[in-house]
């Protein structure tokens, strides 16, 4: 006690002096090092999931994209947050933890990136024809990264204490967000030093709210469905508050696509893990039971109760979700709306690919090569989905970038054991549907999102694997 008491005073003084004689930034940077060093040897899961919160603009009071480049969400804090955590992941890639099950996906993983940054790199260097090679990696950088990210987080986090503390950071993450958000949204109170939002907009008097981070909440609300269900007991009250508190804010993203993907993930998903005899399947079958029942009664109650309210202009958060997802029916039965104007936008955009359908035309930034009749004068379009790989990278692009999640959710279907496979395979399937209109797979925070769960997903599958396999020798 007497040690720690003199190093604690010690490094007061230190402090003291540093702050006194160098600029505030300078120290505070300093001292985010050193922490960042010891959360690093604690447990490195930890400090990966924060560094993908940075990226995520998740963190409260560090506002990562203060000033994002329009059409490219281009911000040299959230690149320098990603170069952090590419060099976190490379430097625990070197701590050789033999796995034949991690080390067999880890080899393919790699296969895929070298094939992918090569067809990348191609159509950088030889496919983009009038830009110059910084506006070209710019405008497609979110591809590249994506094929850094994912192999060497399968090869950096492998031991189940990290994963557990890179999923618990992701979570503490999402859950704060989600606070920020309902907090702000339902109360109209300004939340900026616990979340940071990139762009409000209104429906029915509520707030839409855009933020890098809705794309962790897609990931977070069926993975804590799923711990709510199949995880060990001591987690499940904790899994059931996340699971309420992503599921509302999802909701009030009025994401329509999000709405479809995620329902349709949970009920196919659920329909596959639910066959079967145990307690798993069993307990699937009771909790999908009564959430289609109480999903029933919340939208009746909520539509019985639209007419009352309208006449006065008040809601309930319910009625309003409710008024989103019905709007939507609406637009895509006479394609009109935002649904109608999608239509528009990317019929123009096929009309500006042409032929170009193998090899697309390139990262064509609209800073130097701007095209009439679409968004901005640029080739890719938020609102397009994988729409924006397609008019970049061509079908070869395309087929590329869906390997990925469709292999990992096929490897989660032939392992459905846990809760890390069933909330793993609902958020892959709901990645895959909603990519067609989101940017689940076309974005830095998709992507990232994407690759965290399979890392996440895989590495921790694989451990069980082995486990399971090396049980019956043991025994024996």
């Amino acid at each position: 006690m007497l040690l720690a008491g003199l190093l604690l005073v010690a490094l007061s003084l230190v402090a003291g002096a540093a702050v006194a004689r160098f600029p505030p930034t300078y120290t505070l940077g300093l001292a985010g090092l050193g922490g960042a060093v010891a959360v690093a040897r604690w447990n490195r899961g930890v400090l990966a999931g924060g560094l993908v919160l940075l990226v995520l603009n998740g963190v409260p009071f560090v506002n990562t994209r203060p000033a994002s480049v329009p059409g490219t969400g281009a911000n040299v804090f959230s690149d320098l947050a990603f170069l952090a955590l590419v060099v976190l992941l490379a430097c625990c890639a070197h701590d050789r933890i033999r796995n034949k099950e991690q080390d067999r996906i880890a080899v393919l993983s790699i296969v895929w990136a070298v094939c992918y940054l090569a067809w990348w790199s191609l159509k950088i260097l030889a496919g983009s024809p009038g830009i110059p090679f910084a506006p070209a990696v710019q405008y497609g950088r979110e591809f590249m990264y994506f094929s850094l990210f994912l192999p060497l987080a399968l090869l950096g986090l492998r031991r189940r204490r990290h994963l557990v503390g890179f999923a618990t950071s992701l979570a503490v993450g999402a859950a704060l967000f989600s606070i920020g958000q309902i907090v702000e949204q339902l109360a109209h109170t300004q939340l900026t030093w616990l979340f940071h939002v990139e762009k409000l907009a209104d429906f029915e008097g509520v707030a839409r709210i855009y933020a890098p981070m809705n794309d962790l909440l897609i990931a977070a609300f069926p993975m804590a469905f799923a711990a709510m269900l199949l995880a060990p007991k001591s987690w499940r009250r904790r899994a059931m508050f996340l699971t309420a508190l992503t599921g509302f804010a999802n909701a009030l993203t009025f994401t329509r696509a999000v709405y479809v993907s995620e329902l349709l993930a949970l009920a196919l998903i659920s329909v596959v893990w639910a066959a079967g005899s145990g307690w798993r399947p069993r307990r699937i079958r009771h909790a999908f039971s009564l959430g289609l029942a109480a999903i029933v009664v919340a939208v009746s109650i909520a539509a019985a109760g639209a007419s009352a309210t309208t006449s006065v202009g008040a809601s309930s958060p319910i009625q309003t979700v409710v008024a989103r997802a019905e709007l939507g029916f609406s637009n895509v039965q006479g394609n009109s709306g935002t649904f109608g104007q999608r239509l528009r936008h990317a019929h123009r955009e096929l009309e500006v690919l042409g032929g170009n359908w193998i090899g697309g035309l390139g990262f064509l930034n609209p800073s130097y090569h701007y095209v009439d009749g679409l968004i901005a004068g640029s080739i890719r379009d938020s609102d397009l989905g994988s729409l924006n790989i397609l008019m970049t990278m061509g079908l070869v692009g395309l087929l590329l970038a869906y390997m990925p999640p469709l292999a990992g959710l096929g490897y989660l279907l032939r392992r459905r054991r846990g809760f890390i496979q069933y909330g793993g395979a609902m958020y892959l399937t709901a990645a895959l549907v909603g990519s067609v209109t989101l940017d689940t797979i076309s974005s830095v925070s998709g992507l990232l999102v994407l690759g965290s769960m399979l890392a996440l997903c895989l590495n921790y599958t694989a451990l069980d694997t082995v486990t399971t396999a090396q049980t019956p020798k043991r025994a024996s």
